[in-house]
């Protein structure tokens, strides 16, 4: 039974669905650079988040941290999807399309992606419960359960972008 990409509705198809436009980010250099921001956009992310909540919940909604904290969560998500789609384009050689079929290279740079991403999870779930041990306000582990998730829902991409061989780019068979 062949295996396909991911189905989902949200998927709209543009230019840098193209292999050839994944070939720029050959260069492991590169895509490290990629992986360490888009690790930086979470933590800011977070921090912007955990700033928002404690805002609302000390100081009411009339804030000015408050309100400056919810511009810098909408400016840093912003920044989040544009980081994705970078990932995307750098993770392109490994993955299928929406509906597409994995090839049998794919699918064993998926599972070995996969298998290196689990201490991500590990990782966030210690940390997580040490912040609760700790005591730290409810905003705070809010934030980082948020970034947390978002990095074990990347964390094959991320795993990937990491690893992956210049080879993997080229695609008609010139390295």
């Amino acid at each position: 039974m062949p295996v396909k990409g991911p189905d989902h509705a949200f998927h709209i198809r543009d230019a840098s669905d193209s292999l050839e436009a994944a070939r720029p980010w050959a260069p492991r250099g590169k895509r490290r650079v990629l992986v360490i921001a888009v690790l930086a956009v979470f933590l800011l992310l977070a921090a912007s988040f955990a700033l928002t909540v404690h805002g609302l919940l000390s100081q009411g909604v009339d804030s000015p941290v408050l309100a400056g904290a919810s511009v810098a969560t909408l400016a840093l998500a912003g920044l989040g999807f544009w980081v994705d789609r970078m990932l995307f384009k750098a993770t392109r050689p490994a993955f299928a399309l929406p509906g597409e079929i994995y090839d049998e290279r794919q699918i064993r740079l998926n599972d070995e992606a996969r298998r290196g991403a689990r201490w991500i999870s590990f990782v966030v779930i210690a940390l997580l419960t040490l912040l609760g041990a700790l005591g730290v306000s409810a905003g705070v582990v809010l934030a980082a359960g948020l970034a947390g998730a978002g990095l074990v829902m990347s964390g094959q991409q991320l795993v990937l972008a990491w690893t992956l061989e210049a080879e993997e780019f080229a695609f008609d068979g010139d390295a």
